[in-house]
């Protein structure tokens, strides 16, 4: 038995195609939600992308500047418009890369032990490996924690905590 490391993002599925179309739609939905243009909306998101130093903050939304004005209700709703269009595109296009399943499958049948990697959070990482089908070729995975609440955000309420892994995964361990 042999071990093989795998990077997720972009090896095994496009991850610039996904997240890019998903963001779009997302700004989409909220540029009309907020009556604003586009270009402004993205503007603020660059900026707590740039804060957080990541693109897959779960809370972005509601650290946007446009949202400081707003009530928590309407954060709230907010965050449903966006993570809606976000996931509803997500679920369309998050697809393997051509001959990966089969790679996958094939590297289990010869007794390796397969590890995915990911710059991704473990919740992230394990999601998407869920969507796409994979997670039940790998034996663990290897991520970061996550982002920490807000103590003091409400419109936070629900959001995954950082270090809490997914249910539904057939992974067989992880590893932070």
């Amino acid at each position: 038995m042999s071990l093989v490391c795998l990077d997720l993002d972009n090896t095994l599925y496009n991850w610039v195609n996904y997240f890019g179309r998903s963001f779009r739609a997302m700004v989409h939905a909220l540029a009309r939600e907020l009556e604003m243009p586009e270009a402004e909306l993205v503007a603020q998101f660059r900026v707590v992308y740039a804060k957080q130093k990541s693109l897959e903050f779960s809370f972005a939304i509601q650290h946007l500047e446009i949202c400081r004005a707003l009530s928590t209700p309407e954060v709230a709703e907010l965050i449903r418009v966006g993570r809606g269009a976000f996931l509803r595109v997500r679920r369309s296009i998050l697809k393997p890369y051509s001959g990966v399943v089969s790679t996958l499958a094939w590297l289990v049948a010869q007794d390796h032990t397969l590890v995915a990697i990911s710059s991704s959070s473990i919740y992230n990482a394990q999601l998407r490996l869920y969507e796409l089908g994979l997670d039940q070729y790998f034996h663990a995975l290897a991520a970061w924690d996550g982002f920490e609440r807000d103590s003091d955000d409400e419109a936070s309420d629900g959001y995954v905590p950082a270090g809490r892994t997914r249910r539904r995964s057939r992974i067989a361990a992880d590893r932070r």
